[in-house]
């Protein structure tokens, strides 16, 4: 869909429609197509809001991305080539969001084409590396858990009823691989006939706690994972020794999951009140549940607003404080959806499944674990929201020992600022927001003492001309002025000299600027800004860009300034026909 939404903006581009304009065309469309398919008249209002959000954010790379693809093809053409490198054409899809069609639809109109091969050769690249940062992220144990799992089989869990669960030992795990024992000190894997123990799983994290042998070894558990239907226990022998087929008990950390469990019923009452608030478009495309906090990804095209989250907030706390029962069902998967129980749009589920409801409110499709009544969460706190990719929204909230934590933190901050600032805590924001408008005042009288000094360096800067063609060019170095103010001062110079080019060069907290400006007749006789920038800003180990009587750019090396303006002198004598 974006491939083909972004060749329509292309064409649109050529023929100088440079604003989002596909998005216009849902009405109609609905107007046409709404009685035979109702849904999408409901829809209308989201599906512009999303096609226009996508529009906007190609058409800010395009503009980039296709003076990187021209500034590549007029270099082949310069040479005499004819194919543009797979690597070229890589680092347009990589880094500007160009589909590979579109590079060689573009390439073909000015008789190039494109090493593909050479393309899906980088795209391998690509593949590889990730594969290799994913596995460069696995412990020596994580990467033998397919090994232990084929000798050991699958895992009964009896978590949702059970904390503490009497079972046996049926394999082990090392860096090795598979193993028979155990010993006191040593870090493996143990895999038990059944357990107690929740496996990562839908965005659920592991749980932590001990299994204990009947003759008194101890390993703790660090973290337990879940691959296929086999659960893995991590962790270290703290006392003792284990041997495979040995009695124990698999005993959780009954705390921690008490706060899971609350975080995780949240995430589905969350979801249940966002689409009360923003509409029934809204549905989980992620989530993170961990006993300090919650996470949930969700689909929505704009940022909420603060009225839209404390709604969100309040409609789940009413629900928490009402004290709703949480029952689960266990029903066939079609029978579950049927009944309108919502899924995650790319999980996988079985043909019978695991339901939770909470009754009148929400009811999901969900193999982790519950509190068995709202009012256990306790309160429920959202801390923020934000957009990780395009389309899609997160919230981060608090519940239980979260929300005491936070509370904690911030109280003793204000205490803190209250002693700082010597007022009662009920006057810290006053006494803020009065040193603050102090600050502003004394900025601004600094601003005007840095501009006074500013303007006295223009006799300075006039005095160093140098003249070409009744053209002057002015250069000059400052430290500590930003680009706002050589902004100001360019215009200053270019008001006393309407036949002028100024090159300004800026090293402000160990970073590099420079502004480049002319007048109007100085680039009617030939001065090019732009071209001035791209051509001397590898000297600051940067670049920029910017029209013909005005650019500007940013390095990383101030060292660089005095080689840059220089350089910019004998750039402008140049065009200007020295």
């Amino acid at each position: 869909m974006r491939r083909i939404l972004r060749r329509a903006l292309r064409f649109g581009r050529q023929i100088g429609i440079a604003k989002p304009f596909l998005y216009t065309m849902v009405d109609p469309i609905v107007g046409i197509m709404g009685e035979f398919y109702p849904e999408i008249k409901k829809s209308a209002m989201n599906v512009k809001k999303v096609l226009e959000g996508e529009e906007v954010r190609f058409l800010e790379t395009l503009e980039n991305g296709m003076d990187r693809l021209e500034e590549t093809m007029k270099s082949l053409k310069k040479n005499g080539e004819s194919t543009m490198s797979g690597k070229d054409a890589f680092v347009l899809y990589d880094t500007f969001g160009f589909p590979l069609e579109m590079t060689t639809e573009i390439a073909a109109e000015n008789n190039l084409s494109v090493d593909t091969a050479g393309f899906e050769d980088e795209m391998e690249k690509q593949r590889q590396r990730g594969k290799q940062s994913w596995k460069g992220n696995e412990s020596g144990i994580e990467k033998n858990f397919e090994t232990i799992v084929q000798k050991t089989g699958d895992t009964e869990f009896r978590g949702y009823d059970e904390n503490v669960t009497e079972t046996e030992i049926v394999g082990f795990g090392t860096a090795d691989g598979f193993a028979d024992f155990l010993v006191e000190g040593q870090t493996g894997v143990i895999v038990t006939r059944a357990t107690s123990f929740y496996g990562e799983a839908g965005g659920q994290v592991g749980d932590k706690g001990a299994i204990t042998s009947f003759n008194g070894a101890v390993f703790r558990v660090d973290d337990t994972k879940k691959l296929e239907k086999t659960i893995l226990h991590t962790g270290q022998v703290v006392s003792g020794n284990f041997t495979l087929g040995e009695r124990v008990t698999t005993e959780i950390d009954t705390i921690r999951r008490n706060l899971i469990r609350a975080n995780h019923t949240s995430t589905h009452l969350l979801q249940s009140a966002l689409r009360r608030v923003l509409g029934d478009h809204v549905h989980q495309s992620g989530s993170l549940v961990e006993p300090e906090r919650l996470r949930f990804d969700f689909v929505h095209f704009k940022p909420m607003t603060e009225d839209e989250i404390n709604e969100v907030e309040r409609i789940v706390n009413e629900v928490v404080w009402v004290g709703v029962p949480v029952t689960t069902d266990i029903l066939p998967l079609e029978e579950a959806v049927k009944s309108g129980a919502m899924a995650v749009f790319d999980e996988k589920y079985e043909d019978i499944v695991r339901v939770v409801r909470v009754k009148d409110y929400s009811m999901e499709l969900c193999g982790g674990t519950h509190v068995d009544n709202t009012a256990k969460i306790g309160v429920f706190k959202i801390i923020r929201e934000a957009s990780p990719g395009a389309g899609l929204r997160r919230i981060e909230a608090m519940t239980l020992k979260g929300v005491f934590d936070r509370f904690k933190t911030q109280s003793k901050i204000v205490s803190m600022l209250s002693s700082e600032l010597n007022a009662a805590e009920g006057d810290v924001v006053a006494r803020v927001r009065e040193m603050d408008e102090r600050i502003h005042e004394l900025e601004k009288e600094m601003q005007k003492i840095k501009q006074q000094n500013l303007v006295s360096n223009l006799d300075a800067i006039l005095a160093g001309a140098q003249s070409v063609k009744d053209t002057r060019i002015f250069a000059y170095r400052f430290d500590g002025v930003n680009i706002d103010e050589l902004r100001r001062l360019s215009d200053d110079v270019r008001s006393r000299e309407q036949d002028s080019v100024v090159c300004f060069g800026s090293n402000i907290d160990g970073k590099a600027l420079l502004l480049f400006a002319a007048t109007s007749h100085a680039v009617k006789k030939g001065a090019d800004c732009g071209g001035m920038i791209k051509e001397v800003s590898r000297h600051i180990g940067g670049g920029g860009g910017g029209r013909k009587d005005m650019a500007q750019a940013g390095g990383k090396n101030p060292d660089g300034i005095g080689d840059a303006l220089a350089a910019a002198v004998m750039a402008a004598s140049r065009m200007l026909g020295a």
